[in-house]
C-alpha cells in the first residue's frame, strides 16, 4: 500500500457529518479523568457545525450530567455502559439487569474473603453499603449521586428504581477476583473487568 496514513483529525474532503460519540476514560478524558482545555471550544465549533457531541462511558448518568454542566444545557449521553441513553437531558431509553442476579451478586460480596465494594447501580442513584473512606472514595469518582444503604436489598425493593448495572471495587487484583467469584454470572449477563481495580 502506498498511501500514507493520514492524521485522524483531519478530513480532506467535505464530510456530512452529524455526530460524534466519544468514549471517556482512556479517550476523551486526560491523565487526570478530567475533560481536556481544548474539549469546549471543540464543542462550540462542533455546535456551530451542526454535529452532535454524545458522550458514552460507564459512567453514571448524574455523572456525565455534572462534568457537562458547562455546556450550559441539557447534552445528550450515553451511560452506564450503555444502559441509559438521554436525548438533550431527556432519559428515553434505559437497560437493566433483574433482581436475581443482583441478589445473588450482593450475596458473593457479603460471603467473600475478598476485600471489595459492591455499587449497585440505580437510574436515581447508586448504592453502597460498605462505608469506609477508602471505598467511599473509589466510588465517589464515579458516581456523583451515591447513597449509603444499611443492606443494598433495599433497594431492589424500591418501587422507582431500576437497577441499571452492578459495579465490584476490588482492593486487591480485580480479574482474578472475577475469574474466582463470577462464574454464576451467565447468559444474557456477563461481567467485563474494566481497570485494574473494576
Amino acid at each position: 500500500m502506498t498511501d500514507e496514513l493520514k492524521d485522524w483529525t483531519s478530513i480532506e474532503t467535505p464530510q456530512d457529518i452529524r455526530l460524534v460519540v466519544a468514549d471517556m476514560d482512556g479517550t476523551l478524558l486526560d491523565a487526570d479523568s478530567e475533560l481536556p482545555l481544548g474539549f469546549w471550544p471543540m464543542l462550540d465549533r462542533l455546535e456551530q457545525r451542526g454535529i452532535a457531541f454524545v458522550p458514552a462511558s460507564g459512567r453514571q448518568y448524574q455523572t456525565l450530567q455534572q462534568m457537562f454542566a458547562r455546556a450550559g444545557r441539557p447534552m445528550s449521553v450515553i451511560a452506564e455502559n450503555g444502559n441509559v441513553v438521554a436525548v438533550d437531558g431527556e432519559v428515553v431509553e434505559t437497560h437493566g439487569v433483574n433482581h436475581g442476579i443482583a441478589d445473588e451478586t450482593i450475596s458473593m460480596v457479603d460471603a467473600t474473603s475478598e476485600d471489595l465494594g459492591l455499587v449497585v447501580c440505580g437510574l436515581h442513584s447508586a448504592y453502597i453499603q460498605r462505608a469506609d473512606a477508602p471505598f467511599v472514595a473509589e466510588a465517589s469518582k464515579y458516581y456523583k449521586a451515591l447513597t449509603e444503604v444499611k443492606d443494598l436489598r433495599e433497594v431492589l425493593r424500591y418501587p422507582d428504581e431500576k437497577i441499571l448495572k452492578l459495579a465490584i471495587f476490588d482492593f486487591g487484583d480485580a480479574e482474578a477476583m472475577a475469574r474466582k467469584e463470577l462464574g454464576f454470572v451467565s447468559d444474557p449477563y456477563e461481567y467485563v473487568v474494566s481497570g485494574a481495580h473494576w
